[in-house]
């Protein structure tokens, strides 16, 4: 098997191959692949849920994990919830990294086994571990820098050195976060979405049963409050690699069976990874980049505000991050996979289906935060001032997730085809240039509450104009100019 650059950045390629790719492959060639064939034939409503179905089920986990920690820092006071609303802002800048990473690896692993041609999908599974290890590395540099980086967000007072602590050790402890996050979605990109569940699942359970005694203390272990729900998550996310690790490595009736030979660098598929995943990255960091900046808005209405809104904010990504992690994960399964079987019109048919179911229930999420703001905060906090700040916001911000789901479920089928650059160019337009100095130009105007209105009309926007980049498309053209490329150079 020969490793290829391909992806956004790809010169077109033969007329032959282009035709080659047109045509649907044959996904039978190999044994374990047949079993996953489902994704390119048959009903695609099925198919769409039996993805979906499990990465709702890991995303609620997942955001347990963020639940947990909440519910128990609140429990230290409005300092330590601030502190780690924060940190957790600058952590986001790491999953930026990873997220290129995932991008690139889903769209080269989802293509090639829809293609049939496993030994493609484990170059590039093997090729993303090596890139976690690299990025880990790099976010060691943030650890000098954790209580610098706390004061340029504004973070005050108690919640500078707290915050920055909870940094230091997630940093840390990255490799582990990094390793779980490409494995899971390298399995999830060849179809298989539950044994990333059920290894969730499991940690998400440690992670619940080490907060307690390492914030709060039990026995010979001392309290280290904030510090504590760090090392219990960090903990958690070792555990979880280790696992993922040994079924690539060892779990020889899966798609992979990894060797150590995989994880030497091979500089043609990373170039791959690049070319697709650089603008997937690009995208976060411009996401992470505008929650920063209104972060740093937000802290100058002080502690309590700057809390309602982290408390808030995680009750809106337990909807969202359906949209992100599930249907639109799924969207971008169904898309490479059928790019690369060369089933066009299904993929195109895939987006669409995966961002109606999304929507639907983003509406029903919007209505609970709208009527329901009040006793959703004090699951949280008891502190009056941020519950009425909380349930503000909520109200002005509840129902532009609706309107959001185009971007956060077409973006992803987009990525799946190996177009990367028309969303990010849509966030940059969206989330830089209009949201943050609306935000800014408002909160002079009606102070918190004009951060709030920014925040929903950049959402509404984000998703009219990435549903229509989805119509004109672009990404199929590039989906087949990949696929195309990867023919011709093993022809």
């Amino acid at each position: 098997m020969t490793d290829v650059p391909s992806g956004s950045m790809l010169p077109p390629a033969g007329a032959a191959a282009e035709a080659a790719a047109a045509k649907p492959l044959d996904t039978k060639a190999d044994p374990r692949l047949a079993r996953l064939a489902w994704v390119t034939r048959g009903s695609l409503w099925g198919a769409t849920w039996r993805l979906s179905l499990p990465m709702i089920a890991q995303v609620l986990l997942g955001n347990l994990y963020v639940l947990v920690d909440t519910f128990f820092v609140g429990r230290l006071g409005a300092s330590a919830l601030s502190a780690v609303g924060v940190s957790g802002n600058i952590v986001g800048l790491l999953w930026t990294m990873a997220t290129g990473v995932v991008t690139g690896s889903s769209a080269m692993i989802s293509q090639a086994v829809g293609a049939g041609d496993r030994p493609r999908a484990q170059v590039a599974a093997g090729q993303s571990m090596f890139l976690a290890l690299i990025l880990s590395i790099l976010s060691m540099v943030l650890i000098p820098l954790a209580s610098q980086s706390m004061i340029l967000l504004g973070a005050q007072g108690d919640s500078v050195e707290q915050g920055a602590a909870f940094l230091r050790i997630t940093v840390a402890m990255s490799f582990a976060m990094y390793l779980s996050i490409v494995l899971s979605w390298a399995l999830r990109g060849a179809g298989d979405a539950m044994t990333p569940l059920w290894v969730l699942g499991a940690t998400n359970v440690l992670n619940a049963l080490l907060d307690w005694p390492l914030i709060f203390g039990l026995g010979p272990i001392p309290a280290m409050g904030v510090s504590g729900a760090a090392l219990a998550t960090g903990l958690s996310q070792c555990v979880s690699a280790a696992v993922l690790a040994w079924v690539f490595f060892f779990g020889r009736r899966g798609v992979f069976a990894l060797h150590l030979s995989d994880l030497r660098p091979r500089w043609k598929t990373l170039w791959q990874m690049f070319t697709i995943g650089i603008f997937g990255s690009a995208r976060m960091f411009m996401l992470n980049v505008s929650g920063l900046a209104l972060t740093r808005i937000v802290t100058a209405f002080g502690t309590a505000t700057y809390a309602a809104y982290t408390i808030g904010w995680r009750l809106r990504m337990l909807v969202l991050a359906l949209g992100l992690g599930a249907f639109g994960g799924a969207a971008m399964i169904l898309v490479g996979q059928n790019v690369g079987a060369g089933k066009i019109r299904r993929a195109e048919q895939a987006g669409w289906m995966t961002t109606g179911i999304f929507a639907a229930i983003a509406a029903v999420g919007a209505c609970f935060m709208f009527f329901l703001g009040g006793p959703l905060m004090r699951c949280f906090t008891k502190d009056p001032e941020v519950i009425a700040a909380g349930v503000g916001f909520l109200k002005w911000t509840a129902f532009s997730i609706v309107f959001l789901s185009p971007s956060t479920v077409l973006g992803r089928a987009m990525n799946g085809a190996g177009d990367t650059f028309w969303p990010m160019l849509v966030t940059f337009l969206t989330m830089l240039l209009l949201r943050v100095p609306l935000a800014y130009g408002l909160a002079h105007v009606w102070h918190s509450v004009g951060v709030w209105v920014a925040l929903a009309a950049s959402e509404v926007l984000q998703g009219g104009i990435i549903a229509i980049a989805y119509h004109w498309g672009r990404w199929k053209i590039i989906g087949r100019r990949q696929v195309a490329a990867v023919l011709e150079t093993e022809t």
